[in-house]
């Protein structure tokens, strides 16, 4: 035995394996670390993209067991850490390899997720209750119409500034994931009360929505929308209607009627809002804690004082532009 071999466990031989805390030696190479210490590999994994990637195609034996292991306990997935975006080879490769799959964000990988990943994201994962796909260009009706099928335990969804999508696939959600309880579709122009119908019939558990319409007036979504939010979805709580400028008092009283547990409302940019929205909600939606009424210019003094009156939780109130308010 040379100076240099690891000595053996003085009770052992050589081949015997040592007692736990007396492993024989550290592991030589960052490889052998990661694949030797379970949580090191797991830190790897969750913070570098591109080892991600390189353990779902390496030919290594050490690495393809090591991989088994973590792919098929794997729950979560971000596409992109930083600077490093994971491949879209790399997103189809773990659709097909983690079953288990719960949580997945492609924010910043709007370039790389086609609808070849898309597709084995719905076929594979059938668990999948997160998915935020936040600016990612490609993604169509065609998409989210196959995750609605294939993944009924959706619970929260990002399609903010997906722009192609229209009410077709928010009806196939609403039709197919009953458990949606968290909706972003700011941005999306195609939107309109038809989606919104559909989602206060199928979606009984909603309590987020936001359908924001920055930078452009969006006339297609209307009081009918809102008043349909009001009558199925009783548990809304935080809703993002800026922009919407067709809406009136009326779905805001409807809103107060049938949403008490409403906390956070968003109408800024609604100009036909006036003191009898506002004053419904104060008497009605004790839990409010956030209410922006940028440049809603009808607006006065009496609004507030009831707000004062009505909602001892509220934290934040916006009322830039508000010319009447004193």
């Amino acid at each position: 035995m040379s100076a240099h071999d690891p000595l053996a466990h003085p009770e052992q031989s050589a081949n015997t394996p040592a007692p736990p805390g007396e492993e024989a030696h550290v592991p030589p190479t960052l490889q052998g670390v990661m694949l030797a210490i379970e949580p090191a590999r797991s830190a790897v994994a969750d913070f570098c993209v591109l080892w991600q990637t390189g353990a779902l195609f390496s030919t290594s034996t050490e690495m393809c067991d090591a991989r088994d292991e973590f792919l098929n306990t794997r729950t979560t997935l971000k596409g992109r850490r930083g600077a490093h975006r994971i491949s879209a080879a790399g997103l189809c490769a773990y659709a097909v390899w983690c079953p288990q799959l719960s949580r997945v964000n492609f924010t910043g990988c709007g370039e790389v997720v086609t609808e070849a990943c898309v597709i084995a994201l719905a076929q594979g994962c059938p668990q999948l209750s997160s998915l935020d796909l936040y600016h990612c260009s490609r993604i169509t009706d065609a998409y989210v119409i196959a995750l609605a099928q294939g993944c009924p335990q959706l619970s929260s969804m990002s399609l903010e500034r997906c722009y192609n999508i229209t009410d077709a696939c928010v009806i196939a959600l609403a039709q197919g994931c009953h458990q949606l309880s968290s909706l972003n579709l700011a941005f999306c122009r195609q939107i309109t009360d038809a989606a919104v119908i559909a989602l206060s019939q199928g979606c009984p558990q909603l309590s987020s929505l936001d359908l924001e319409g920055y930078l452009y007036e969006c006339r297609q979504i209307t009081d009918a929308g809102v008043i349909a939010l009001s009558q199925g979805c009783h548990q809304l709580s935080i809703l993002n209607l800026s922009w919407c400028d067709e809406i009136t008092d009326a779905c805001v009283i409807a809103l107060a009627r049938g949403c008490p547990q409403l906390s956070i409302l968003n109408l800024s940019w609604c100009k036909q809002i006036t003191d009898a929205a506002v004053i419904a909600l104060a008497q009605r939606c004790p839990q409010l804690s956030i209410l922006n009424l940028n440049c809603c210019e009808q607006i006065t003094d009496a609004a507030v004082i009831a707000l004062a009156q009505g909602c001892p939780q509220l934290s934040s109130l916006s009322l830039n532009c508000c010319k009447h308010i004193t």
